[in-house]
């Protein structure tokens, strides 16, 4: 999951739903958890998010995790938005370098070194793309 959590925050967010799984058909079905194993997970879910050791910034609000009873199974749905230019990269367990997370296709795939140097270059407030350029022809 904060593989997940890092490629949404440094793409374009989306959303981890716990308690679900997907069939080999590609539909869906939940699994439900139980109202203790919710709490636990809740709580576990927020102590880590605000553990600059397994996350090294929490961009999400109290409103952006929510529980559902879907059919008499519990549900958590976690709506991760997309992090701020001066909050990225995000990455994982304290290293930048090997923790830091993007998506291609259909998969999550560890960054390499030029794409994170790329985004830090990017964190600047006020970028080279900002600047406008005087007297330059079309």
């Amino acid at each position: 999951m904060w593989e997940t959590y890092s490629v949404y925050a440094n793409c374009y967010g989306g959303v981890i739903i716990l308690g679900v799984v997907e069939n080999k058909d590609g539909s869906w079905r939940t699994t439900g958890l139980n109202s203790a194993d919710q709490s636990k997970m809740l709580k576990e879910f927020w102590d880590n998010i605000n553990n600059r050791k397994k996350i090294n910034i929490n961009i999400l609000r109290d409103d952006d995790v929510v529980t559902y009873d879907v059919n008499g199974e519990l549900i958590i749905v976690i709506y991760v938005p997309m992090a701020k230019r001066e909050e990225k990269p995000t990455y994982i367990n304290d290293d930048l370098f090997g923790g830091t997370f993007r998506s291609n296709h259909e998969g999550d795939y560890r960054c390499t070194r030029l794409p994170i140097k790329t985004i830090l270059r990017d964190q600047a407030e006020s970028t080279m793309d900002m600047e406008i350029l005087e007297d330059v022809p079309l």
